[in-house]
């Protein structure tokens, strides 16, 4: 539903010519419909603090971070190669393409994971170092790769972003886009850097940066990080959450009966 609010025109600008001319006319209803259905909600758990001011910009509402939970590579470390890796559906808003220009601009080696409607696309720009493995490859394949890459590019802006926190549980750093949800999940200078643009320069920037710098943490501090985002860890949150507000739930039904006793006597 973020098209309709802040992303709508973004989401215009990139869809077929049937959706432009449909959608502004249903902006407005459609914006009406979400806010009565947000308005039912009584409380919002949000994925990132980012989702949590989105929540309390458009709903007026405030919500608690919980962030979702990710699989943690327990796989043992191997020797990084010469491979950036970027990993998710081939779709426009996911900005592979600027990973691609970036690398094939800085003749560096990039190994695309995943398919979709930009494929074709992205392989009529790329240069002779990139390489593009489709979407049908094995966890196990993926983690691989994960091990191996020098560092994963996540050049979209998400809610999250799962495939950040997949990467570093590999030990590998991530060069991310400096907003949504990478900011809470990428350290930067520690577990990654952040470009500030989403332009091919920003980014090929801070591939060189990272190229010239490196991380401070090693692989083995990477992974530890990222077990703040663990399956385990998100249950504990979430069943704790909901026993919370449980007990805040009972103890309103006892208010309102004192109250109403009140009223009678």
């Amino acid at each position: 539903i973020r098209y309709v609010w802040d992303f709508y025109y973004t989401y215009r600008a990139n869809a077929n010519w049937l959706a432009r001319l449909v959608m502004p006319g249903q902006m407005h209803k459609m914006r009406i419909w979400d806010k009565c259905a947000a308005d039912r909600v009584d409380y919002f758990i949000a994925n990132s603090h980012y989702i949590a001011q989105r929540i309390k910009k458009y709903y007026r509402r405030d919500s608690d971070v919980i962030y979702p939970c990710c699989h943690i590579n327990e796989s043992p470390f191997v020797e990084k190669e010469d491979f950036y890796l970027t990993v998710g559906r081939l779709t426009w808003y996911k900005r592979v393409d600027l990973a691609v220009q970036a690398c094939t601009r800085l003749g560096k080696r990039l190994v695309v994971i995943g398919g979709g409607g930009e494929l074709d696309k992205l392989k009529a720009m790329a240069g002779p170092t990139v390489e593009f493995l489709g979407g049908g490859l094995s966890d196990e394949e993926v983690r691989s790769y994960y091990l191996r890459a020098k560092a994963f590019l996540f050049p979209g802006e998400e809610d999250f972003g799962i495939t950040p926190v997949e990467a570093q549980s590999a030990g590998t750093p991530v060069l991310a886009y400096g907003r949504g949800g990478a900011c809470e999940s990428v350290v930067p200078g520690k577990t990654g850097y952040w470009f500030k643009e989403q332009t091919v320069e920003s980014l090929a920037d801070c591939i060189e940066r990272f190229e010239r710098d490196g991380v401070a943490y090693s692989k083995e501090e990477i992974r530890e990080h990222s077990r703040s985002f663990s399956e385990e860890r998100f249950e504990r949150e979430l069943k704790e959450y909901c026993e919370r507000r449980m007990a805040d739930w009972q103890q309103e039904l006892l208010d309102c009966s004192h109250w109403e006793k009140e009223e009678l006597d």
